[in-house]
């Protein structure tokens, strides 16, 4: 969310370009008889912009964000919610062999893995980061899917995609609504666990109400988990990642429902499992972890809701023109082509830099958004495709710049391809 507010208004283009008289240059060259002479030339053209209504584009955030906070200088409110799919057990994480999971008054005429329970089960979110006020008071819900996205319809999933109003949230008796209200600055932990080096600020969702899956009520998440997993004619889904989130967990919601102020980035998502296994005859307490990490899908839903008479004011703004994201407002440049080739019909262009220069936020606010740190230039025919196709900037038609604080405004050092 560090990338949302940009100026631009009319930009310099600015051309080198030499002569078109390089006929006789190997013949020059290899009789050394000639002084062969290239005149370099440069040329500036004002090139045209104005903001457009960005469409939508495909979800392709690496990371995951959680929260409301309001922009001071539109009063426009951004709401992220998150959706998560979590691993099956990574190394070190595996559930110990069925004889070593305690069952309390373990019953021999039935099957032991029926009688496993876990003490308790939490999905948790971790968040290093944030944005706002660290005392705001914020109120989440995690939802449990009832349907898992796909990796193949991973192209179809756009920033503003709502699984509530897909149908993919179980909403039946039974299934996970777990609310949670907290502060990014947490002040039920201790300064001294605040302030180690190991603290990494989150917030956890209970998930020990009894759980209801396929008929079966379980006393809570952890226990429906454990009882797949030993299970032998569900355990295999645990295998791979696919028949794990089809078959049994396809993932979290995670909702904003209240709150204002505070938006953090989240690094991560675990459902911690804790039970009790047997060591050398005696009950002990352990736990293991299913993981949301980038090798399974997370996706960060957009929605942005901005007063409307300002929303407008800034399409129509003939002062300057704007770039506002995730999906509201971009700006659009047309290159002056006609102009040059009329001016430079018979030279050959070397170098095309365009400088886009920025304007202050008229704005002061503790809060206000940070300046882009990167911008990224490319055809208007190719915002959609860029982000289906898992595009890269290339420097021949995707371009990506970083901002430069001596000059306050992006360059693109070379567009002439």
């Amino acid at each position: 969310m560090k990338k949302y507010f940009l100026y631009i208004f009319s930009a310099i283009i600015a051309f080198t370009s030499c002569d078109d008289t390089t006929d006789t240059l190997g013949m020059s060259i290899s009789e050394a008889t000639e002084h062969l002479t290239i005149q370099v030339s440069a040329d500036e053209f004002n090139v045209e912009s104005h903001s457009v209504e960005a469409p939508k584009a495909v979800s392709r955030s690496a990371s995951g964000y959680l929260g409301k906070i309001k922009d001071p200088e539109t009063n426009s409110i951004i709401t992220c919610n998150y959706m998560t799919q979590q691993r099956t057990m990574g190394t070190g994480f595996q559930f110990p062999e069925l004889d070593s999971i305690y069952v309390k008054d373990y019953d021999a005429s039935k099957p032991r893995y029926d009688q496993i329970l876990a003490d308790s089960a939490e999905l948790t979110i971790y968040f290093p980061s944030f944005f706002g006020d660290s005392l705001a008071q914020m109120t989440v819900i995690a939802h449990e899917l009832k349907n898992a996205y796909q990796e193949k319809d991973v192209d179809k999933i756009y920033i503003d995609f709502d699984p509530d109003k897909e149908g993919k949230i179980r909403k039946d008796e039974g299934s996970i609504h777990s609310q949670v209200s907290f502060t990014y600055a947490n002040h039920t932990k201790s300064d001294t666990e605040l302030n180690s080096s190991a603290y990494v600020p989150y917030v956890t969702f209970s998930l020990n109400q009894p759980y209801t899956k396929d008929g079966v009520t379980y006393n809570n998440y952890g226990t429906y988990l454990m009882r797949k997993y030993f299970n032998p004619e569900t355990s295999q889904y645990f295998n791979n990642q696919y028949d794990f989130v089809n078959k049994i967990n396809p993932g979290f919601y995670i909702e904003t429902l209240g709150g204002i102020g505070c938006m953090g980035k989240i690094t991560s998502t675990r459902i911690n499992v804790f039970f009790r296994g047997i060591d050398k005859g005696n009950p002990v307490d352990m736990y293991t972890v299913f993981a949301g990490t980038d090798e399974v899908m997370q996706k960060t839903q957009f929605t942005t809701t901005a007063e409307e008479s300002k929303k407008t004011e800034m399409l129509t703004s003939n002062e300057c023109t704007y770039i506002k994201t995730p999906a509201y407002i971009y700006t659009e440049i047309t290159l002056p082509i006609e102009e040059i080739l009329y001016c430079h019909e018979d030279d050959t262009l070397s170098t095309a830099r365009v400088f886009v220069p920025r304007i202050n936020d008229k704005a002061h606010s503790q809060y206000s958004l940070d300046i882009p740190k990167n911008l990224l230039l490319l055809p208007t025919d190719s915002v959609d495709n860029f982000f289906k196709s898992k595009k890269l900037a290339d420097s021949r038609m995707y371009f990506l710049t970083t901002f430069d604080s001596k000059n306050n405004g992006y360059t693109y050092n070379n567009i002439s391809d």
